[in-house]
């Protein structure tokens, strides 16, 4: 119980640290973004690269005979370490910019609320299944189906938040005053973290201007639920990312998981 307790205040205190980092994010200098993009980096990474390694032990266990060749050439490497620490450096980007552009105070609210549940469900999980599930496999299973679980709720949630914002009205704008208004609107002493800022506003921007003009005109509904579509898919990636972020630092504090 007092582990369970650690672990919900460890994620509760990453959380509010990412609220601070989105407080102040844009007037901090270049090389602290870059700190803070590392740090997102190197925990989304490390629970990557084990999970794929714990996947792949389960593969090798159930498919390959103990003494074959082939459990030294398929138990992955530095190409499988590579490409997760790809997939961590995308993600990691997309996490430390989402946690910039969050508008909403009340989405923050749910992601605060949101880290002390991570923990508390994942131990609830880890103790119900552990006479079910192999001792080898009880900690991936509990974080992957914590997220399973967690994941699909939280995301309900945003894209309800995301409906109920308030967007420009770009009916009586062209193309480009749309654009010049969204990326005229974000600030930041970064100028790299600007770019990034402005290329996501002008992407927003796009989508907005053409679900206010040009899909209406072609009466052609298709192109309004591919608008909705792109919101989906960046949410989720902000879920995954956050989640992930989430059980990242729960290996890292957590010995029994790791093991």
């Amino acid at each position: 119980m007092i582990q369970v307790f650690r672990d919900m205040l460890v994620l509760l205190a990453t959380t509010t640290l990412l609220w601070l980092f989105h407080l102040y994010s844009r007037v901090l200098p270049g090389w602290v973004l870059l700190c803070v993009w590392a740090i997102l980096f190197v925990a989304i990474a490390s629970v990557l690269v084990w999970r794929r390694r714990v996947r792949r032990r389960a593969f090798l266990a159930v498919y390959i005979a103990a003494d074959s060749p082939l459990q030294r050439v398929l138990r992955g490497g530095v190409i499988m370490t590579l490409s997760q620490a790809v997939l961590a450096a995308l993600l990691a980007l997309t996490l430390l910019l989402a946690a910039v552009r969050v508008k909403s105070a009340t989405v923050w609210i749910v992601l605060i609320i949101a880290a002390p549940l991570f923990a508390l469900l994942r131990a609830v999980i880890y103790t119900r299944f552990s006479a079910h599930v192999s001792a080898a496999y009880q900690s991936e299973f509990s974080l992957r189906t914590t997220l399973l679980l967690l994941g699909p709720l939280l995301l309900i949630v945003l894209l309800g938040l995301a409906l109920q914002q308030n967007y420009p009205d770009f009916n009586a704008a062209s193309l480009e005053q749309a654009l010049w208004h969204v990326v005229e609107q974000e600030q930041a002493l970064s100028s790299q973290l600007l770019l990034l800022l402005q290329v996501a506003a002008a992407g927003d921007g796009l989508r907005l201007w053409l679900a206010q003009q040009l899909l209406p005109a072609l009466q052609l509904p298709v192109f309004l639920w591919l608008g909705w579509i792109l919101v989906f898919v960046q949410e989720t990636l902000f879920v995954w990312s956050l989640l992930l972020l989430q059980q990242g630092v729960l290996l890292g504090v957590n010995r029994e998981l790791r093991r």
